[in-house]
């Protein structure tokens, strides 16, 4: 017998073993089961609310000024203060706190801007500057928001009005 025809019949005996086994498998009796849990548990919604504004005061014009304010609850230099918002959701959880670093505040008469910079949160119930906050027992937080401006001695005279977005979630 020719070596290409020992080698075809190798591979149909190689084919006709594979298929003989594969329908072993597939016979009743020869399987294997198991079950496992599907789980949901629902909280209540979490929301996020504007109390206060951000506010850093009066400046003297023309003068050349940095005013930082804190993100505290405290009225700081200048009548100026932190904004605030009340967070409430399911009690004890933590929470994310999604804000800008850096908007631009603009004159309302004039269109100029100034940038408001460095903006950080502030989570009371979990005592902590940062992204992260946390609700208290009765479900929760006061969230403080501060920031940096820079004003220059040329900046023309107007009030100035940004828009900071806060979004919060569940971690």
């Amino acid at each position: 017998m020719p070596a290409r025809y020992g080698k075809l019949c190798r591979e149909v005996l190689a084919v006709l073993l594979w298929s003989s086994a594969s329908a072993a498998l597939a016979e009743p009796g020869n399987s294997a089961f198991s079950s496992g849990k599907a789980s949901a548990e629902v909280i209540e919604p979490l929301s996020v609310r504007a109390e206060r504004d951000l506010n850093f005061g009066k400046i003297q014009h023309p003068s050349a000024a940095t005013r930082t304010v804190i993100p505290n609850e405290s009225t700081q230099s200048g009548g100026s203060s932190a904004a605030r918002f009340r967070v409430t959701g399911a009690a004890l959880r933590h929470y994310g706190i999604m804000i800008p670093s850096q908007v631009d505040a603009e004159g309302l008469a004039s269109g100029a801007k100034i940038p408001v910079r460095d903006i950080q949160a502030y989570s009371k119930f979990l005592n902590a500057t940062g992204e992260r906050g946390r609700l208290d027992a009765h479900g929760r937080d006061v969230v403080y928001v501060g920031g940096t401006i820079d004003i220059e001695g040329s900046l023309p005279e107007d009030v100035y009005s940004a828009e900071i977005l806060i979004s919060v979630a569940y971690d």
